[in-house]
C-alpha cells in the first residue's frame, strides 16, 4: 500500500491474501503510532488532510537529501510536501491572526480563574 506500488488496500488484499479488514487495522494502527498513511489509492492528491500533515511533520528539519529520498520512498513528490507544508503554515498563520484578540482575552480569563 506504499512506495513504490502504492497499491489500493484492496489489490493489497488480493495480492497478499491478507483480509481487508485487517489491512484496515494495520493502517489505522500505523497512523495512531504517528505514521503517515496514504489513504486508500495511495494517489497523493486523494490522501487525507491528517496525511500530509503527517507527511510534513514526519519531514520537520529534514535535509534536501533526506527529503527526497523520503519522497521516493513515501511515492510522492518534493514540491507536493512542500505545498503542503506551505498550507499548513498559512493556516497556523490564519489561526493567528483570526484568534489573535480572542485569545488573548481567553488567557486573561484563564489567570483570573487561576488566582
Amino acid at each position: 500500500m506504499s512506495a513504490p506500488e502504492k497499491l489500493s488496500v484492496s489489490a493489497a488484499a488480493v495480492r497478499t491474501e491478507v483480509s481487508k479488514a485487517t489491512l484496515y487495522v494495520w493502517q489505522r494502527e500505523a497512523r495512531t503510532k504517528g505514521l503517515s498513511v496514504p489513504a486508500g489509492s495511495g494517489v497523493a492528491e486523494g490522501w487525507s488532510p491528517r496525511d500530509k500533515f503527517g507527511v510534513v511533520l514526519e519531514t520537520v528539519g529534514t535535509s534536501e537529501a533526506g527529503l527526497a529520498e523520503y519522497c521516493r520512498k513515501k511515492g510522492v513528490f518534493v514540491e507536493e510536501v512542500r505545498a503542503w507544508r506551505r498550507a499548513c503554515e498559512s493556516g497556523i498563520a490564519a489561526g493567528a491572526a483570526e484568534g489573535g484578540p480572542a485569545l488573548r482575552e481567553e488567557r486573561k480569563r484563564n489567570r483570573r480563574l487561576h488566582c
